[in-house]
């Protein structure tokens, strides 16, 4: 079992008249960068270890313009990654309205994140991996 925390911010302009989400994809489990360099990378299943993330409220005055500001800090957004290099990427809206009760065309916020890896994993290979996660901001 292993587990991080990191933070996520964003600062979006966006216009009025449309309702616009966040959204978090998961590109992809946690891969070994040992094929890195390789166009089209075969992994072995101990290359790969899949993980969830929880998005939950940043520190004490944290700041998020989003409607969903009080599912964040009470219970927190889950989503897991894909459980394979070949599977499709896992996305998951955190915020179904992006300007919440702002008037303002700039809204922000920040908030933690918490990676975990819940799969024991003794049995994969040694090294380095890493997984790409992007955050999207979109009116469907």
């Amino acid at each position: 079992t292993a587990s991080g925390e990191f933070y996520l911010f964003y600062n979006a302009v966006i216009g009025t008249a449309t309702q616009h989400k966040l959204y978090l994809q998961i590109n992809n489990p946690l891969l070994h960068t040992s094929h890195a360099s390789e166009e089209n990378p075969t992994y072995e299943d101990s290359e790969y270890i899949p993980y969830s993330i929880t998005v939950e409220e940043g520190s004490a005055g944290w700041k998020w313009d989003g409607a969903s500001k009080s599912t964040i800090s009470d219970t927190g957004v889950s989503i897991s990654s894909p459980a394979s290099p070949k599977t499709a990427a896992s996305k998951k809206a955190i915020e179904t309205n992006l300007r919440g009760s702002s008037a303002l065309f700039n809204v922000s916020g920040y908030a933690k994140v918490t990676a975990s890896v819940t799969d024991d994993i003794k049995r994969k290979a040694k090294g380095s991996y890493e997984s790409t996660i992007t955050l999207i901001v979109s009116t469907e």
